[in-house]
């Protein structure tokens, strides 16, 4: 018979505020209780209950779980254990409690500007864009840097994008948008979802023909061609009604 020995190991099923230490003791023969010293230091100003290991030689695991911790705090524990011969302390080991935050501290979108300003508060945003912007790039930077952040586009499949730095492509269509940006907090468990409804709008119509604008029984047929021209004949006279964003009626 001797007095135990005392393994501290690694803490498990670390949340928002729970965490079940654990330690190897070996009773040596006498019987046994074994805890936990925990603090923000190592002056360990708690202690959980004790849990009674037995009188065997061999070594026995023991796991605590502790509740009621501050997230993101770091916590310093040690394994105890005492018998009748005496007590012996295990080394000092730390662990950190997760974040619950799943805010952002900014959310930028190229080529468009939020409305309102950003707030991270706030998760109802509008945009609108001219329709030569195709697609949008979200960079999104969370509070929080072991924070999650997932993007999608009007229902879409969700795409990782670290904290920070450019989403790809947002596809716009004509009309309206929803891009969402969700964010996942270090304990998995609590989320928030930034929402932007972008207004893409409407491409310009030019005619090019003999008149602007053409008469009224010109009807208008796809060309094929690659810029989605549409071609219309009337009169022995043809028009071309082109698609492009900002451009002036002109003839020809």
């Amino acid at each position: 018979v001797d007095l135990p020995i005392v393994n501290t190991l690694p803490v498990i099923n670390v949340t928002s505020g729970t965490v079940a230490l654990q330690s190897l003791v070996s009773p040596n023969g006498l019987n046994t209780f074994a805890w936990f010293q925990l603090g923000p230091t190592t002056d360990y100003s708690g202690a959980t209950d004790a849990a009674n290991l037995g009188d065997g030689f061999g070594p026995v695991s023991c796991s605590i779980e502790v509740a009621d911790l501050i997230p993101k705090a770091t916590y310093h524990y040690r394994a105890v254990a005492t018998n009748s011969l005496g007590t012996v302390y295990g080394p000092d080991s730390v662990f950190t409690v997760f974040s619950t935050d799943p805010n952002l501290a900014a959310l930028n979108l190229r080529d468009a500007v939020l409305t309102p300003d950003f707030d991270p508060a706030l998760t109802g945003y509008a945009a609108r864009v001219p329709n030569e912007v195709g697609y949008l790039v979200a960079t999104p930077v969370s509070t929080d840097g072991g924070a999650t952040i997932r993007v999608r586009v009007n229902g879409g499949a969700f795409s990782l994008v670290a904290s920070g730095a450019p989403s790809g492509p947002l596809i716009l269509g004509t009309g309206d948008n929803l891009v969402e940006v969700e964010v996942t907090a270090q304990d998995g468990v609590t989320k928030k979802t930034y929402a932007v409804a972008v207004t893409r709008e409407s491409p310009s119509e030019v005619f090019v023909g003999p008149a602007f604008p053409p008469p009224g029984d010109v009807a208008f047929t796809e060309s094929g061609s690659k810029n989605d021209d549409q071609i219309g004949r009337a009169g022995g006279k043809t028009w071309t009604r082109r698609f492009s964003a900002g451009a002036q009626p002109t003839t020809a």
